[in-house]
């Protein structure tokens, strides 16, 4: 985790490959199927500004932002 080549998803209890290890990025979430177990991850650059500003406006420092959506996937909502 320190070298930024896994993350931690506290929601699965679990640990995932990140998708772009050569260049770890701060603005990336993951989107979690509460069906099938599926952990997307995904890179909006946009979101992680806004969490930035959010913690500015409130003075604090974040350490670590790892975003967790829970939902239901394509493949499961078609079944």
């Amino acid at each position: 985790m320190e070298q930024g080549l896994i993350h931690r998803l506290d929601s699965l209890n679990a640990f995932t490959g990140c998708g772009h290890p050569d260049g770890h990025h701060r603005d990336c979430y993951f989107m979690i199927c509460q069906d099938c177990g599926t952990a997307s991850e995904y890179c909006a650059p946009a979101l992680s500004q806004a969490i930035q500003q959010a913690a500015q406006d409130n003075d604090f420092s974040p350490q670590q932002t790892v975003l967790e959506i829970a939902g239901t996937c394509g493949d499961c909502r078609a079944d």
